[in-house]
């Protein structure tokens, strides 16, 4: 039986997470959230050091030392369930700088692909790299976007614990450290369906994905 994959990328606060998760509930496939693996790793590094030093040689040993597993998409660091604690400033502020290590990636990479692997359905991933590196003979990829504004505006009705031109600020800065980054860029895969959503709901967001899914499906 055929195991069908869809691959969804895109910038911080396109959407991807929570499309894929209605993509993925709409079809009955899985979801692997790859983010929530990076908030893993940075929960694990503040939570241990005062100070964020992803570069450095110890907290490299400490990074590929970590159990990080996903069981029915949550996430368990050293056996324990932190998908609770994966959000917040100090994860928000650090992870940026902790996604572009390469060891980092290649350690969320083989995480990834051993989820990717036990799946006997389907599966919806989301996140960066997936149709360029982890997933790339997805059946599916999907480039999910919209302009900083857009993306400023939803974070802020999010958390209003920043203004939002705090928040355009910070959008249009990991925009850019995200493009330039050495190791895993942010780029629109060879073959991907871009979507802009800047004036799509969630749902025709979601929908969209799922009409392209079925236009895909057809042919197999």
């Amino acid at each position: 039986m055929k195991v069908y994959k869809i691959a969804i990328d895109g910038p911080a606060a396109s959407g991807k997470s929570s499309a894929s998760d209605l993509v993925a509930k709409k079809l009955g496939f899985s979801h692997l959230i790859s983010g929530n693996l990076y908030r893993a790793v940075t929960y694990a590094l503040v939570r241990h050091f005062e100070e964020v030093l992803p570069g450095s040689e110890e907290q490299k040993r400490f990074v590929l030392g970590l159990d990080i597993e996903v069981r029915n998409n949550r996430v368990f660091l050293n056996k324990e369930d932190i998908s609770d604690h994966l959000r917040g400033e100090e994860i928000d502020r650090n992870i940026a700088s902790i996604a572009k290590e390469k060891y980092v990636r290649e350690k969320v990479s083989t995480i990834q692909k051993l989820a990717i692997s036990l799946e006997r359905k389907g599966i919806v991933v989301d996140g960066r790299d997936i149709a360029t590196k982890i997933m790339p003979e997805a059946d599916l990829k999907i480039f999910l976007t919209a302009s900083p504004e857009t993306r400023a505006k939803r974070r802020h009705r999010e958390s209003k614990s920043e203004s939002y031109e705090e928040l355009l600020e910070s959008m249009i800065k990991r925009d850019h450290a995200d493009r330039t980054r050495e190791h895993g860029p942010l780029v629109a895969a060879e073959g991907s369906i871009t979507i802009e959503n800047d004036h799509m709901t969630l749902e025709e967001t979601a929908d969209e994905i799922v009409k392209l899914f079925k236009r895909v499906e057809s042919f197999n």
